[in-house]
């Protein structure tokens, strides 16, 4: 017996996230809306998105800002890339490109939500043990605020293992 195909399919693309973070370290969250033609419906993940034929990352990312809670992006830091193998789905290798954005906190009131369910600012000792994380931002901030923990490996062979 077959699988049928997925009724909506999910299409890999380049993208980006921003790690929109306020100097008392909470984080402004997404809760994305709950369809079905998107990665991780209804879970709680950073804005951002996909990027656009002829977009560089920053490009994307302040239209997807803009787009979603109507932020002007004045400016950006490069923080970690991922990239994705696709292959076991006839695919390539698509990226997820995270930037951290500072943002006070009551500028976080002035926003508004043109995408998603809800957005609200979480601070640093609860945003890893949300339930319903998207799992690639949930290791961006892991890893952000981690960041002093992560130590360089050496050029050398890599270990089997």
């Amino acid at each position: 017996m077959t699988n049928p195909p997925p009724r909506y399919p999910l299409t890999p693309a380049d993208a980006v996230g921003a790690i929109i973070v306020t100097p008392d370290r909470r984080f402004l969250m997404q809760r994305r809306d709950d369809i079905p033609e998107i990665w991780y419906p209804g879970a709680w993940g950073l804005f951002g998105g996909a990027i656009e034929p002829g977009e560089t990352e920053l490009e994307a990312l302040t239209r997807e800002l803009k787009e979603e809670i109507h932020f002007d992006l004045v400016e950006a830091t490069f923080f970690t890339r991922f990239h994705f193998e696709f292959g076991f789905a006839g695919g390539g290798t698509v990226f997820r490109s995270y930037f951290e954005v500072r943002i006070e906190p009551q500028a976080v009131a002035g926003l508004q939500l043109h995408e998603g369910r809800e957005m609200a600012l979480i601070a640093a000792d609860r945003v890893i043990g949300l339930p319903d994380v998207t799992g690639y931002d949930q290791f961006a901030l892991y890893l952000y605020l981690h960041r002093d923990r992560v130590s360089p490996r050496s050029a050398g062979p890599r270990a089997a293992g």
